[in-house]
C-alpha cells in the first residue's frame, strides 16, 4: 500500500459566501489537480461540501479547500437588458379598415367508398373490401422482453469508494499517534542519558522515533483492512473495497506524518529532561 510521511495541502479558490449561494444549486467542481466533479450540492459543513452526483446519483463528500472553482449549472441566463434589445424608429403604418365579408361556407360532402362488384350470388350486388391486419412478426410476439439493467463500472466504483475513504480520514484527528509517539521517545530518550553512557539517550531516541511512523504508515493498515472489508456494507462491493482501502492509505499517512512530529518532539524534550536529572546526580 502505498503511503507518504509528508501533505502538502492546496488551499482552495471559492469563499464560504459563495458556498451558501451555491447551497441545492447544480453546480461543476475542479479541483486543484484539474479533476471536474457534476452534481446538486444536498449539505455543507466547516471544511467539506456533499454533492449528489449528477450521473449516478451517488453522494460524495469533497473537501472545500481542494476546490479551484465552482460554477452555478442551475443560473438561468439573463435576460438582454432593455438598452441592447433593438429599438424601431420606424413609425407605426395606420391600415384602413375594411368591413369583413361574410361568405357562405360549403360544408364538405363526406366521401364516399366506391363500391366494388359483389362476386357472383350475393344478394346486396356491392361489398366494402376489409383493411388487412398489420403485418405481427411471430418471433418478436414470441420472445420475452429483455431487461434494461443499466451497467454499472466497477472501476468508477472502485475510485469513488476510494476517494470518499480518503475524505473521511481527512477529517478525523489524530492526536493519539501524536502523544503516544512523543512519550516513547521522550522515555527512551530520558533512560538512556541518566544511564552511565549520557549517549545512550540519543542512540535510544533516534531508534525509537522510526518506530510509531512505520507502525501507522505500514503495519496499521495491513492489520486493519480485513476488519474493515468485512463490515457489512448497503453499498457495492468495489465500492465497499475501494472505502476501505481509501481510509486506510490516508489515516494511515496522516498518522505517520503526527507520529514524526510527536517524535521530535519527545526527543528534543527527554534529551532535556535526561541532561537535567544526570548533572543533579553528578553534583
Amino acid at each position: 500500500m502505498q503511503w507518504l510521511l509528508w501533505i502538502s495541502l492546496a488551499w482552495g479558490a471559492v469563499s464560504e459566501a459563495e458556498w451558501q449561494e451555491l447551497a441545492g444549486q447544480t453546480v461543476r467542481l475542479e479541483s486543484t489537480s484539474g479533476k471536474q466533479l457534476e452534481g446538486k450540492i444536498v449539505s455543507l459543513r466547516d471544511e467539506t461540501v456533499r454533492i449528489e452526483r449528477t450521473r449516478d446519483g451517488l453522494l460524495v463528500e469533497v473537501r472545500k479547500d481542494e476546490v479551484s472553482s465552482a460554477l452555478n449549472l442551475s443560473a438561468p441566463t439573463p435576460d438582454p437588458s432593455p438598452a441592447q434589445q433593438p429599438t424601431d424608429t420606424t413609425e407605426p403604418v395606420t391600415e384602413p379598415k375594411t368591413e369583413p365579408v361574410t361568405e357562405p361556407v360549403t360544408e364538405p360532402e363526406p366521401a364516399q367508398a366506391t363500391p366494388e362488384e359483389a362476386p357472383p350470388g350475393d344478394p346486396s350486388g356491392t361489398h366494402t373490401q376489409p383493411m388487412p391486419p398489420p403485418a405481427v412478426d411471430p418471433a418478436a410476439k414470441a420472445a420475452p422482453l429483455a431487461p434494461q439493467t443499466p451497467k454499472v463500472n466497477a472501476e468508477m466504483l472502485y475510485q469513488d469508494g476510494y476517494t470518499a475513504g480518503q475524505l473521511q480520514a481527512a477529517t478525523e484527528r489524530t492526536g493519539g499517534p501524536l502523544l503516544i509517539s512523543a512519550c516513547l521517545v521522550g522515555g527512551a530518550t530520558v533512560a538512556g542519558c541518566i544511564s552511565p553512557v549520557p549517549v545512550l539517550g540519543c542512540l535510544l531516541g533516534g531508534a525509537m522515533i522510526a518506530g510509531p511512523p512505520a507502525y501507522y504508515g505500514l503495519a496499521w493498515p495491513l492489520l486493519e483492512e480485513p476488519k474493515l472489508v468485512a463490515v457489512p456494507s448497503d453499498d457495492p462491493p468495489p465500492y465497499a473495497v475501494g472505502y476501505a482501502q481509501g481510509y486506510l492509505a490516508e489515516a494511515g499517512k496522516r498518522r505517520a506524518q503526527t507520529a514524526i512530529i510527536g517524535g521530535a518532539g519527545g526527543l528534543l524534550v527527554g534529551a532535556l529532561v535526561g541532561v537535567t536529572v544526570a548533572n543533579q546526580r553528578t553534583q
